[in-house]
């Protein structure tokens, strides 16, 4: 029965490490591959190494062979989410601009609190765009911003519900003047266009679309990435380039649709490859209760599992450098990226 249960449990560990990395190289051409690229492969890495390290190496006929099987698989998920940041790009010369991108979860689950040190967030970052997912009613959250941000801000906003997919609330902040020019409904989600009349850049406003794509778990996510990609496409054919495709697609990076995302209309990059960090934006924190005989315990998870929020910028626009950061008053983690913008072209006398 020993021989059994340690050959049933080695098998299984084999197994699923087979399956998930299996899964990251062939991506979401099926249901159940979909589903496997949800699974974060570090955790069956630690279970492999604890494993054949509580049967001293013997765990498969070639000693130790597991813990090295573990360890390597261990090495291809960290590198999936943790690399060295890309070197800044363009003219240190060239004027900069800091957009953020932040799923604030309706205001987070402390009401004002939980409100106050979304706002203070934002405000120490002192981003010129700011890109909202699941912001709060603009009445509610326009008090606590004017307090720690001043007044002097525009705000435009795509929000509602459909019979289809969930409440959203799609929101832009920015010190000169923005405004709503598109909105789209897509398979399993939304995305809005916005454009931000930037001082610096006089020549054209820049454009951002906010994509918010459904959570559950069981819709596939590529076609509405396709259908984003085909936007990106119109847009460029118009010469009326996007400079900005982001929000929460809940959507891990290695899907097939961001393929199409990066090629589309003048090619984009993924801004967290500039980030040298973590990569991974959810879960910030979860709670996970455990009931004793007595009283609740309760553990918080504080380490990210899945990228599923992304700034995709477009190539012809430099970036300089880019930022993950953590605040335990939401369920998402924010970034910034920071681009280079093109001087004006001065017409000759």
């Amino acid at each position: 029965m020993l021989r059994g249960l340690r050959f049933g449990i080695t098998s299984t560990i084999v197994a699923a490490i087979v399956v998930l990395v299996g899964a990251q190289i062939i991506r979401d051409r099926a249901l159940w591959l979909f589903y496997c690229m949800y699974v974060p492969m570090w955790a069956i890495a630690i279970a492999a190494v604890a494993w054949d390290l509580l049967l001293i190496g013997r765990a498969l006929p070639l000693r130790f062979l597991m813990l090295c099987i573990g360890a390597a698989t261990g090495m291809l998920a960290v590198g999936m989410m943790w690399a060295p940041a890309r070197v800044a790009e363009g003219d240190a010369s060239q004027p900069t601009l800091t957009v953020l991108q932040w799923n604030v979860q309706w205001g987070g689950l402390s009401g004002p609190v939980s409100l106050e040190k979304i706002v203070g967030e934002i405000v120490a970052r002192r981003p010129q765009i700011i890109c909202l997912s699941e912001a709060p009613p603009q009445q509610y959250f326009d008090h606590y911003w004017k307090l720690q941000a001043g007044p002097d801000w525009h705000i435009a906003s795509a929000n509602g519900n459909s019979h289809s997919f969930s409440w959203y609330r799609l929101t832009v902040l920015s010190r000169a003047p923005v405004r709503q020019n598109g909105f789209w409904p897509l398979e399993t989600g939304v995305a809005a266009l916005f454009e931000v009349a930037v001082p610096e850049s006089p020549l054209r406003p820049l454009r951002v679309l906010m994509v918010d794509l459904e959570s559950e778990p069981s819709v596939p996510r590529t076609p509405s990435l396709l259908q984003v990609a085909a936007l990106v496409d119109k847009h460029a054919a118009r010469g009326t380039p996007i400079d900005f495709v982001l929000g929460d697609f809940n959507t891990p990076s290695r899907f097939r649709g961001f393929d199409a995302i990066s090629a589309a209309g003048e090619g984009y990059e993924r801004a967290a490859l500039w980030s040298g960090q973590w990569r991974a934006t959810w879960p910030s924190r979860l709670v996970l209760p455990f009931r004793g005989r007595d009283r609740e315990f309760r553990n918080t998870w504080r380490l990210s599992t899945l990228d599923i929020d992304h700034i995709w910028v477009r190539s012809k626009l430099d970036v300089v450098a880019a930022a993950i950061f953590t605040n335990f008053a939401v369920d998402h983690r924010g970034q910034t990226v920071t681009v280079r913008l093109p001087r004006p072209h001065h017409a000759s006398p």
